[in-house]
């Protein structure tokens, strides 16, 4: 995985590790970019909307983002969000989602982590990555 992509990654779960201890484990997703000049940066957005169905932000997040790569403003973005996954057993486990983009070799994927909340901690496990083929 391209370095730039695994910063913003890393700025981008210590919001959501942040956020998960501040909100008692839970949070709106968030989105972070890496600007031109390869800064990570926190992209607010207010839809007008004070309790938005993740689903519905996700989707506004991800098409403002689309349109600043448009714009070329930015290099690489992710969109972090909470979900609970269930593996082949049926145990289920707390997950934070990454959904990112790179403009370096136009890649993207997924990355999961997964995490446990011990003594108000929150610590994260080993984690995985799924590219997408084709952006």
């Amino acid at each position: 995985m391209q370095q730039q992509v695994i910063d913003l990654l890393n700025y981008g779960f210590t919001l959501a590790k942040w956020l998960l201890k501040e909100q008692d484990g839970e949070f709106y997703p968030i989105a972070v970019y890496s600007d031109r000049i390869g800064k990570s940066i926190q992209y607010l957005a207010n839809y007008g909307d004070d309790f938005p169905l993740s689903t519905e932000l996700i989707k506004q997040l991800e098409a403002d983002l689309k349109q600043m790569l448009a714009q070329k403003d930015l290099i690489a973005y992710a969109i972090i969000y909470d979900t609970l996954i269930t593996n082949a057993h049926g145990d289920k486990s707390d997950v934070l989602v990454a959904k990112f983009y790179s403009t370096e070799n136009q890649s993207g994927g997924h990355y999961y982590l997964p995490y446990k909340s011990e003594a108000n901690e929150v610590v994260f496990l080993e984690g995985w990555v799924e590219f997408y083929d084709r952006f």
